[in-house]
């Protein structure tokens, strides 16, 4: 990785930490039952770099669902260039969250899942999150695709599909009820 890049994400850890002490409260990191979180954060699939956006929601004590967009540097096409369009894909994932089931500290969640890529490949997931505070946390993941599991864009060269992926970044506690 280079020097810029990881001068980056500490200071987007920093910056998380300086956020989450100053809103120190109760932290949560799973609600459970109607919790809402976005997060977002780094990205990188084997050499590639890049970014996600997503959010997701708790519809019981222990589960949830989840939405991602993701955008990587794709590898050049066979004409030299690279085509952005090969870099992006989103996921679904659905989620067991550990935190009660273990007596983990309430600021604390160890969780693991299944993800379904937009573009056909589907696979694990595996993660922890620290809360701050009421609204902000830093999490940490780490995926695999598996394998295809339908035909849409999965050429040899795509950046998601049969690799090693992780992640670490923000959450965001949204309470909108």
């Amino acid at each position: 990785m280079k020097t810029s890049n990881r001068q980056a994400i500490l200071r987007l850890f920093a910056m998380a930490m300086f956020i989450g002490f100053a809103l120190s409260g109760k932290a949560q990191a799973f609600d459970g039952d109607d919790d809402f979180k976005l997060h977002v954060g780094y990205l990188n699939f084997g050499k590639q770099h890049g970014g996600e956006f997503g959010a997701d929601y708790g519809f019981s004590d222990h589960m949830s669902i989840g939405i991602a967009a993701r955008v990587v540097e794709p590898y050049n096409d066979e004409y030299g260039e690279k085509n952005y369009v090969d870099g992006m894909d989103g996921i679904f994932t659905l989620k067991y969250h550990f935190q009660e089931t273990l007596k983990l500290p309430s600021k604390l969640d160890f969780f693991v899942g299944a993800q379904a890529s937009f573009f056909g490949s589907t696979g694990l997931n595996a993660g922890i999150c620290y809360n701050f505070g009421e609204v902000v946390g830093i999490y940490a993941r780490a995926e695999r695709n598996l394998f295809e599991a339908w035909h849409m864009r999965l050429e040899d060269d795509f950046p998601f599909k049969n690799r090693w992926g992780f992640s670490a970044g923000l959450t965001f506690n949204v309470d909108w009820w």
